[in-house]
């Protein structure tokens, strides 16, 4: 039971997701991306059989046309949270949204960069509770980065500019590849912390900084 009351103040229509269309060269039969094999050079032949395939435009998933993803494999190949975060990630939840090996890729390569700034950090990591200490001039940029993208963050969720949080979080770390690894952590507090309430990768996130730490 949800304790929602009704009309709802405002409303927000999602946009669809889309996937190229797949048609088959001899049979003119739909076909699913999982039988489709793409060559670099373009072109597409059925799996199965070795005709070639045309290949369609971008249009919203529907299973008369078979270009559907089956969301299992994406999971047990890169898990909720890449997937997640790919889809949040890509444009804003009002506008369609395109389904691209590519894009989970480059959501789990990402989400992997990330790990490794924690798991294999070049310096030891002080123990929780160390005294703060001096700020360099770098330092300090950083320091307030941090809150600066916090800040927008927040104000990106109560919007629903999910995309473009993501794309803030992405430019912090861009500034500095070193803020997950410095000796002391209160740089990163506020950010994960921001990181776990947005639900990007909130499973990913808390096991990582729990290991961190």
């Amino acid at each position: 039971y949800l304790g929602v009351k009704e009309p709802f103040a405002g409303l927000m229509t999602q946009g669809m997701v889309c996937h190229r269309t797949f048609r088959d060269g001899a049979t003119g039969r739909w076909l699913f991306p999982s039988d489709v094999v793409e060559a670099p050079d373009g072109t597409a032949t059925n799996a199965k059989t070795g005709a070639p395939v045309t290949i369609g435009r971008s249009e919203k998933m529907s299973k008369s046309k078979g270009n559907v993803v089956d969301p299992e494999s994406t999971l047990e190949t890169y898990g909720a949270d890449t997937a997640r975060l790919f889809m949040l990630s890509d444009s804003p939840p009002e506008n369609d949204l395109d389904w691209t090996d590519a894009g989970i890729e480059g959501a789990w390569r990402y989400a992997n960069r990330l790990w490794r700034m924690v798991t294999e950090p070049g310096i030891e990591l002080a123990a929780p509770g160390t005294p703060a200490p001096a700020l360099s001039a770098a330092a300090e940029k950083l320091h307030r980065a941090v809150h600066r993208t916090v800040a927008a963050v927040a104000d990106d969720l109560e919007r629903f500019h999910f995309n473009k949080a993501v794309a803030r979080i992405r430019e912090l770390n861009r500034l500095d590849t070193q803020l997950f690894c410095w000796p002391w952590g209160h740089f990163c507090d506020d950010a994960e912390a921001e990181l776990r309430q947005a639900g990007f990768a909130g499973a990913f996130t808390l096991e990582r900084w729990v290991n961190a730490r």
